[in-house]
């Protein structure tokens, strides 16, 4: 017991020092549950404080008095559902508890409260005709046919036709349906009719047809391989150029530009502006192929929607294909978006095995402690099992707690080292590993190969769908588990009522006239090429404002961004991500982690989760931008963790809206906040 003036008081455990979690129980007394070892013990009835249920604890683990606690004793506490209620469940679902694998069947007679179980039949996208007759040249349908793909699904065949027509198309698909093939396809098609008007010769104009824009850089890589199987027979080649691309490399590429350049908008962000090779490179691209839209949301998609406007001045007119594994408004969002009227190719089902979806609320104990129950069961069946956090704090929990149970679950992360994450891609993929936990790093399609189960605390639906289409790609049987917080009044909500969770689908959505976005980029734009009159009509309000403050110069009647322009956007970062602070282990950079998350973690004396290692910070600084953190190893088994401290302050600054909803008052402001 850990008591400190002014401080709730830290109780451990007697069985291991991790920490002890406190749940009342209805009828009087506590659970007492470990977040390390996954100890739960029932106190008497009659005892009121969290003191005297310690004692309690001891004394019993002392006599060795400690049992686990048995499913009839959890059911009349009322911490789980009653086994006859389960097993009517379950038989609606037309399914028996001695017939389900045994994974799922210990879940669902574990200690925790099962909120849903649902079975889903094993299912695959509607067929089309075969690749011989797609209408496709004859080196694509080779490539298909090498990758042992003889038939296209439907939405692929209408994705390809109105791409070839020449429209603008959002195709939305679940994961694994063959989204790259129903977008690379046409693409590819289209610029071998362009050689075969010139004579069966390369285009007179030299530079890149199609640019394939992917939201990260892990994912610009791990599409490049499938992306030249498909082209491979069709001579069309297919390089990557983004942040991580070598010096050498990238003046390979600027010599002999590739028919198709795979990069970020971060990358044509930054050099449009800069008038350099790279924007020469890419300004005679007809095709923009944008996959995982539904990651250009909010300002970071009303930055795209400009980047987009951008390159129209600098390209011309270019045809947009958009793809998503999870789009609930795919018109309205890609159009704005795109900027343009766009057409939806819809595919409702995905490919997977018959599939099993458990929603379990932890009852007696923290849900990382849940999460590694369910993790050990699956190690021991030897399923290949995918764990999503939701923070970086919870996916360096679980691997800790897991750690110390003995298993092995590497964690992979933004903030980790890239050769870092690559090394558990790579051990996940060929089965040196059988459980990972990742952040939302791994949500969309890099290629870990098949997986068994996932596991997913709580998120949206729409995040949830994404992270669970990667379960059963190959059509063998899979599990879903949604790990709802105990303390959490949603996920309370969610127990009680849990297909509310299914329609609870949030809209896309992009913000094209956000007013913050519309000033540096309207001066981004005038960086790149001078504002000509007439440009951005609907912005002229912003505009004026830049030339009143001094940012944009008219000159012959033009409109350039001044150097103060520069000087003010130079820091600008279109995903709205702060400053980094590079973490140092003994003159070693381990890692790095963004502001201000960094100055709540990494403060001096503080211990910080990294790699599923303990780490003391020893020094921060973080000034003009830079900072450094310089950590110590410590032992495994150290058992303190420390918490910052800090409160946000929001100051209104202006009231957009004001409306009653069921009665209440809500505001719709723009806001200063300030945190302490």
């Amino acid at each position: 017991m850990i008591h400190v003036p002014g401080e709730r008081t830290l109780y451990t455990c007697p069985r291991c020092g991790g920490n002890l979690k406190f749940t009342r129980i209805k009828g009087g007394g506590f659970i007492i549950s470990c977040l390390e070892c996954g100890l739960r013990f029932p106190t008497s009835p009659s005892v009121s404080t969290e003191v005297e249920a310690f004692l309690e604890l001891q004394d019993a683990f002392e006599e060795g008095g400690i049992k686990e606690l048995s499913r009839a004793r959890l059911e009349k506490l009322g911490l789980v559902k009653p086994l006859h209620v389960l097993e009517s469940e379950l038989k609606e679902e037309g399914a028996l508890l001695s017939s389900l694998p045994p994974v799922v069947r210990e879940i669902l007679l574990g200690g925790d409260y099962v909120a849903l179980y649902r079975r889903f039949k094993p299912v695959e996208p509607a067929k089309g005709g075969r690749v011989e007759e797609s209408g496709l040249a004859e080196p694509l349908v080779k490539a298909l046919k090498e990758l042992e793909i003889s038939r296209l699904y439907r939405f692929q065949e209408e994705a390809i036709r109105k791409v070839l027509e020449g429209k603008h198309v959002i195709i939305a698909a679940p994961t694994a349906t063959g989204k790259t093939e129903a977008f690379a396809l046409p693409v590819f098609q289209l610029i071998l009719q362009s050689r075969s008007r010139f004579g069966g010769l390369r285009p007179q104009s030299r530079g890149v047809k199609a640019l394939f824009i992917y939201p990260t850089k892990a994912l610009n890589r791990d599409q490049l391989p499938k992306l030249r199987a498909l082209s491979k027979y069709a001579g069309i080649t297919v390089e990557v150029l983004d942040g991580d691309t070598q010096t050498s490399e990238r003046n390979r590429i600027y010599s002999n530009p590739p028919d198709v350049l795979i990069t970020n908008f971060d990358m044509i962000d930054y050099h449009l502006k800069r008038r350099d090779r790279f924007s020469h490179l890419i300004s005679s691209a007809k095709f923009i192929v944008m996959d995982e839209i539904h990651e250009y949301v909010g300002s970071f998609g009303a930055n795209v929607h400009f980047i987009l406007k951008r390159m129209r001045r600098l390209c011309g007119e270019f045809q947009v294909i958009g793809a998503s594994a999870t789009i609930r408004n795919p018109k309205e969002f890609g159009s704005a978006l795109v900027g343009e009227d766009v057409e939806v190719v819809s595919c409702s089902e995905g490919k997977h095995g018959v599939m099993h979806l458990v929603m379990l609320y932890p009852a007696t104990r923290s849900v990382s402690t849940m999460i590694v129950d369910v993790i050990s069961r699956c190690v021991k069946e030897k399923l290949k099992t995918l764990v999503f956090a939701n923070t970086h704090k919870d996916a360096e929990v679980i691997a800790r707690i897991a750690k110390r149970r003995g298993i092995l679950v590497p964690v992979h992360r933004a903030g980790l080292p890239e050769s870092h994450r690559r090394r558990v891609e790579r051990d996940f993929k060929s089965g040196v590993v059988k459980c990972i936990v990742a952040t939302p790093t791994l949500e969309l399609g890099i290629d870990i190969g098949d997986l068994d189960v996932v596991i997913s605390m709580i998120t949206g639906y729409t995040r949830f769908a994404q992270r669970a289409g990667r379960v059963g790609r190959k059509g063998q049987e899979g599990l879903c588990v949604l790990a709802l917080r105990g303390n959490d009044p949603m996920s309370s909500y969610y127990k009680n009522h849990p297909e509310v969770y299914f329609t609870d689908v949030d809209p896309a959505y992009v913000e094209p006239r956000n007013p913050v976005v519309a000033e540096h980029q309207i001066l981004f734009a005038a960086m790149d090429e001078p504002l000509k009159p007439g440009e951005f009509q609907e912005f002229q309000p912003v505009i004026e404002k830049l030339r009143e403050e001094g940012m944009l110069a008219e000159q012959g009647g033009l409109l350039y961004a001044t150097r103060e322009a520069r000087r003010r956007t130079a820091r600008y970062n279109i995903r709205g991500i702060g400053e980094v602070v590079e973490i140092y282990e003994e003159g070693r950079k381990i890692g790095e982690r963004e502001m201000p998350l960094a100055a709540r973690e990494l403060f001096p004396n503080a211990v910080y989760l990294h790699g599923g290692r303990n780490y003391l910070s020893k020094s921060f600084r973080f000034k003009g931008g830079v900072g450094v953190a310089k950590v110590e190893l410590l032992p495994d088994d150290y058992p303190y963790k420390t918490e910052a401290l800090f409160y946000s302050q929001p100051q209104i600054l202006g009231t957009v809206e004001r409306r009653k909803v069921f009665g209440v008052e809500v505001s719709y402001c723009k806001l200063n906040i300030t945190q302490v």
